[in-house]
């Protein structure tokens, strides 16, 4: 039987607060990371497909932007990861911006987009055991992290990955783990977690397949990195990297 949230701590918790500089100015603000609420699943929504999809470089290479299909079960997904209740949400205080961070995901998707873009997760997975290695019985995957354009260049990522390891401190969850491709490490190896992927077994492809799927990136370029220097200053270990 999966993990759920349990009751407690209630939703919203907020897990994180910084200061950092506004998006038009130089003047610092107060951030908080909070969870998502149902009342903003369609704010998420829009703010992915307007400031993620593009500019992650498997989505990119995937062309997924350009497929009607593509981004119908990108939102199928987005809707799915959020309803889990274990997405972040970062904003400044007073306002209605918000730019979240998904977790853990299982809902199955059915394009050669998507399923490429699985293949190369899952490629990653099964060279490395996150469960033997570290000898946990769970732990919390993410795919998507994103921040508003405006709000970019201002250290906001690296919070957002040091708020995720407030969130499993709070469930008693000892690792977290994510893919990168080139763009995002840094953020995470500043936060101070782990990098990983795990995928459902219904995704599970002949060995040979996988290794084609991959291939058919850009050597050096599976995440954004944006995300990975966010991963760097936040304290985040790589356990794994392909190139």
């Amino acid at each position: 039987m999966g993990w759920s949230r349990p009751e407690q701590p209630t939703i919203p918790t907020v897990y994180y607060t910084f200061r950092a500089k506004d998006a038009y100015s130089d003047q610092l603000v107060t951030y908080r990371v909070e969870d998502l609420t149902e009342d903003r699943y369609n704010d998420m929504i829009q703010h992915f497909t307007e400031n993620f999809v593009d500019d992650e470089p498997l989505c990119e290479n995937r062309k997924v932007s350009s497929s009607v299909e593509g981004i119908r079960h990108l939102k199928l997904f987005w809707h799915w990861c959020f309803a889990q209740n274990m997405t972040l949400v970062c904003h400044k205080e007073g306002s209605g911006v918000k730019t979240p961070e998904k977790y853990d995901w299982q809902l199955k998707m059915q394009s050669q987009k998507e399923g490429d873009i699985l293949a190369a997760n899952e490629y990653l997975t099964d060279n490395f055991d996150l469960f033997g290695h570290y000898g946990v019985d769970k732990y919390l995957a993410a795919f998507g992290l994103s921040v508003n354009r405006r709000y970019r260049g201002r250290g906001i990522a690296t919070d957002i990955l040091k708020a995720r390891v407030q969130l499993c401190k709070a469930f008693g969850i000892k690792l977290t783990t994510t893919t990168h491709s080139e763009n995002n490490l840094k953020s995470w190896q500043n936060s101070g977690a782990n990098l990983g992927e795990i995928l459902p077994d219904s995704w599970r492809k002949p060995p040979d397949e996988r290794q084609k799927c991959v291939r058919h990136f850009r050597p050096g370029n599976f995440t954004a990195p944006g995300s990975q220097r966010a991963a760097a200053k936040a304290g985040f270990k790589t356990d794994l990297e392909v190139t």
